[in-house]
């Protein structure tokens, strides 16, 4: 609830024993207050304890985005491996059908050639881009083994 000061104040004397509440005040930026409230123990009133919450409630929301965000990353690592695979298996039976065929000596016009050669490339780059998508989520996890060989940039 968002309250000023005053208001909060009388809902407090309200209270009729040992009480804790939080409150939003109406200040900019608007501060979270704990308020913890108890009969004076000469009865003659009530003591009053303010405790600004901001602070604490900013770094629990912080931690719990935080957590969601672990839970998506690691949702989205397991869709792509799984999408990976459920792609890999049937291009596999696509590019090893299609390569039977060309290489099987059996006669084929032209066109019917280049038709399975089209469909044998097309089925390599879903591969790649496939393997590329896991190398990606890889990364993106830390779980990539990175091997450092040295190049002759000037051969390049």
């Amino acid at each position: 609830m968002t309250l000023a000061v005053s208001t909060l104040l009388r809902h407090v004397a309200a209270w009729p024993a040992p009480h804790a509440a939080q409150a939003r005040l109406q200040d900019d930026p608007p501060a979270l207050l704990e308020v913890l409230a108890r009969a004076d123990p000469d009865g003659q009133g009530f003591v009053v304890a303010l405790i600004d919450a901001s602070a604490r409630r900013e770094a629990e929301d912080q931690r719990q985005r935080a957590e969601l965000a672990e839970r998506v990353n690691q949702a989205r690592a397991v869709y792509i491996s799984e999408m990976n695979h459920e792609l890999r298996t049937p291009l596999g039976a696509v590019i090893g059908l299609s390569g039977l065929i060309l290489r099987s000596g059996q006669t084929l016009t032209d066109q019917h050639r280049g038709w399975i050669t089209q469909i044998e490339r097309s089925g390599q780059h879903m591969l790649g881009l496939a393997g590329d998508a896991l190398d990606l989520a890889r990364i993106d996890a830390g779980r990539v083994d990175l091997q450092l060989t040295a190049v002759d940039v000037q051969a390049s």
